[in-house]
C-alpha cells in the first residue's frame, strides 16, 4: 500500500512498482508460453479513476521490445502485450460492478484511489488472486494506491496495521505514507516549501495530517472504539439449515434514522463460547414498516424455518392511529417480535463484549460480512452507503472536541442498536463474570419463534 498526500506522486510510484512486477512476470514466463492468456487488473471505484495508471502502464510498456496495443478508452480499457502463444492483457475494472471482478485470476492487481473502494470489493480481489498465487509463486500481488478519504474505515486501518514489522512478516504486506513534500519536483523546498507552509497555516492539524502527511488522524469519541475492520469484518457463510436471529431497529432517532434489520447466525467455532456472524442486512431510509416487511420476505435467508427476532421497545408503540411495528410484522410476515427496554450504557457494554476476542479460540465473538455496509459504516469501518461520507456512532463533544455528557449522540446507530437489542435479549447485560453468565443462558439457546 502506497498512500500519499496531495501531489505526492503516489500514483506514479505505485504504477512503477506494478510495472516492475509485470515485467518480471513476462520475463519469467513469456518464453515458455505460460504468460499467454494471463491478465493484470487496474481497479477503481469507477473506470475514470484508472486513467492515470492506465496511461502510465501503456506508455512504459511501449518502451519494451514487446508489441503493445492499447484502447483509447478506459471504460473499460485494455493494454494488449503480444507474447509467445497469445496475449498478456492489462484490463481496467470497476469495483462498483460485482460482475467486473469475476472469471479471471490476475497475476497483478493495482487498486487506484483505494480508499474509495468498498471493503467487500477488496475482499473479492483477495480471493481472485488465489489461483495466480498458486500457479505462479511470488505473483498474485495487490498494490493499493490513493489518498486518505478520512481516517476511519478499512483502508486507513490497514495502512496503520501494515506498518508493523510483525504484521509485515506474518502477512507478507507493507504500507508506506508519502507526504506531499516528498515530491521534490513539485515542492523543491521540501517540508519548508512556501506552498507547504501556506497549506499548514490554512487548514486544521487533522486535515494537514491526512492531506499532506498521509497519516490517519481518526476522530476521537467513537462509542465502539474496539471495532477493528481488519478483525471484525470477514467473509461469512450463511447456512440455510441453521436458525437465524434478527435484530430490528425501526429508526426512530433523528435525521440520520434508518430502518435496520440485521441478520445473524451462530458462527461455528471449535470452542464452546457463543460466536455470531452478521451475514446480511436490510438498511433503508424513508421506508415504512410494511415496505420493509415486504422486502424481508423476498430475501433468500427468510426461508429459514427457525427465526428469533428482537425489536426496539419503541416498536410496540403506536404513531397516532397507525399500527405498531410489532403488529405490522405479525400481520405481514407472521413473525412475533420480542422486545424489552434496553438502557443505553449497559447496552453499549453488551455490544462491546461481543467485539471482544475469545480467549479459547482467538477469534472475535462477533464478525460482520463485508456486504453489511450499513452497520459497518456506523462502527467506522466504511463510508455511509447513502452519501459516501464518514458518519460514526459517537459520544457528544463540546467545541474543543472533548467528550461531554453521559450518553452518545443518537445518530448513525440504527444497525448497532438492532444488534444490541438482539444480544441483550440473548445474553442479558454484560457482567464482570461474563463467561459464567453465558454458560447459564446456554440452556435457553433453542428457544425460537416460528414464522
Amino acid at each position: 500500500m502506497g498512500t500519499g498526500g496531495e501531489q505526492a506522486g503516489k500514483s506514479n510510484s505505485v504504477s512503477m512498482k506494478a510495472f516492475g512486477v509485470i515485467l518480471a512476470f513476462l520475463g519469467q514466463y513469456a518464453g515458455s508460453g505460460r504468460a499467454a492468456g494471463e491478465v493484470a487488473w487496474l481497479v477503481a471505484d469507477n473506470y475514470e479513476l484508472t486513467a492515470q495508471e492506465f496511461g502510465n502502464l501503456r506508455d512504459w510498456l511501449r518502451t519494451t521490445p514487446f508489441k503493445v496495443r492499447a484502447s483509447k478508452r478506459v471504460d473499460p480499457g485494455e493494454i494488449t502485450v503480444r507474447v509467445p502463444g497469445g496475449d498478456f492483457v492489462v484490463k481496467t475494472r470497476s469495483s462498483d460492478s460485482t460482475q467486473s471482478l469475476r472469471a479471471e485470476s490476475p497475476v497483478v492487481v493495482m487498486v487506484c484511489e483505494a480508499a474509495l473502494v468498498s471493503p467487500d470489493a477488496y475482499e473479492r480481489l483477495r480471493s481472485r488472486v488465489g489461483r495466480a498465487r498458486s500457479m505462479f509463486p511470488g505473483y498474485g500481488a495487490i498494490f493499493l494506491s490513493g489518498t486518505l478519504e478520512g481516517s476511519l474505515g478499512w483502508y486507513p486501518t490497514l495502512l496503520t496495521k501494515w506498518k508493523s514489522p510483525a504484521v509485515q512478516e506474518a502477512e507478507n504486506v507493507a504500507s508506506f505514507s508519502m507526504p506531499s513534500f516528498s515530491n521534490i519536483f513539485a515542492y523543491q523546498g521540501g517540508e519548508n516549501d512556501p506552498a507547504i507552509l501556506e497549506i499548514a497555516a490554512s487548514i486544521s492539524e487533522t486535515a494537514y495530517k491526512e492531506r499532506v502527511l498521509a497519516i490517519p488522524a481518526p476522530p476521537t469519541g467513537r462509542v465502539h472504539h474496539a471495532f477493528d475492520p481488519t478483525v471484525h469484518v470477514q467473509m461469512t457463510e450463511y447456512d440455510p439449515e441453521e436458525p437465524i436471529f434478527l435484530g430490528i431497529d425501526p429508526g426512530y432517532s433523528g435525521r440520520s434514522s434508518t430502518y435496520a434489520v440485521e441478520v445473524a447466525q451462530r458462527r461455528p467455532r471449535p470452542c464452546l463460547n457463543h460466536h455470531f456472524w452478521v451475514t446480511h442486512e436490510i438498511f433503508e431510509k424513508e421506508m415504512t414498516a410494511e415496505q420493509i416487511c415486504d422486502m424481508t420476505v423476498q430475501q433468500p435467508w427468510w426461508k429459514s424455518k427457525l427465526k428469533t427476532a428482537v425489536v426496539d421497545v419503541a416498536g410496540v408503540a403506536h404513531a397516532g392511529a397507525m399500527e405498531s411495528n410489532v403488529e405490522v410484522w405479525l400481520k405481514r410476515t407472521g413473525l412475533v417480535l420480542l422486545n424489552q427496554k434496553v438502557n443505553i450504557r449497559p447496552g453499549i457494554d453488551r455490544f462491546d463484549s461481543m467485539l471482544g476476542i475469545c480467549a479459547a479460540c482467538g477469534e472475535p465473538y462477533l464478525v460482520f460480512d463485508p456486504k453489511c455496509r450499513g452497520v459497518i459504516s456506523e462502527l467506522g469501518g466504511a463510508t455511509n452507503p447513502f452519501d459516501g461520507q464518514i458518519h460514526v456512532y459517537s459520544w457528544q463533544k463540546d467545541r474543543s472536541g472533548s467528550i461531554v455528557g453521559g450518553n452518545p449522540r443518537d445518530e448513525y446507530c440504527d444497525g448497532i442498536k438492532a444488534l444490541t437489542y438482539l444480544f441483550v435479549n440473548q445474553f442479558g447485560y454484560a457482567t464482570a463474570n461474563q463467561e459464567r453468565r453465558r454458560i447459564k443462558v446456554k440452556r435457553r439457546r433453542d428457544r425460537k419463534v416460528y414464522a
